[in-house]
């Protein structure tokens, strides 16, 4: 799969490897959709960092061990991603959700700002971050 961002700049490129395509020997889906950027290497600093933070008050609260992994596929994906039950081959059901992998910086934003509500309505200590331009 070969896969481009689109720009004024890109532009000819594109066109001059479209150009290039033999149409007469294979066939090709084009798949055109607005680009929204990934998270930012700053949301996903400050997930894992809370992840770490809420780990750390779960032990106390459970008296059980939690890592940032465990936080973040049991409770951050599933809670503030969204998903859903789906069936299995052997007719078992598991929940499956979106990663913050995936997530574009709108949404990874919303996500965060559900999970630090969560956090504070459940005295969970986490790190506020600096806001920006600090």
């Amino acid at each position: 799969m070969l896969e481009r961002i689109l720009t004024a700049e890109t532009l000819p490129g594109v066109i001059r490897l479209l150009n290039q395509l033999d149409l007469s020997k294979q066939r090709y889906t084009i798949i055109l959709k607005r680009y929204v950027r990934k998270r930012t290497n700053p949301q996903n600093n400050l997930l894992w960092k809370w992840h770490t933070e809420v780990a750390a008050e779960l032990c106390v609260f459970t008296g059980k061990h939690w890592t940032s992994d465990e936080v973040h596929y049991r409770i951050f994906c599933p809670k503030f991603l969204g998903g859903e039950v789906v069936e299995l081959p052997d007719h078992s059901r598991a929940w499956a959700s979106e990663t913050s992998s995936t997530q574009n910086t709108v949404d990874m934003a919303d996500a965060l700002t559900a999970y630090e509500a969560w956090c504070l309505s459940n005295d969970i200590d986490i790190t506020h971050p600096e806001p920006e331009g600090k």
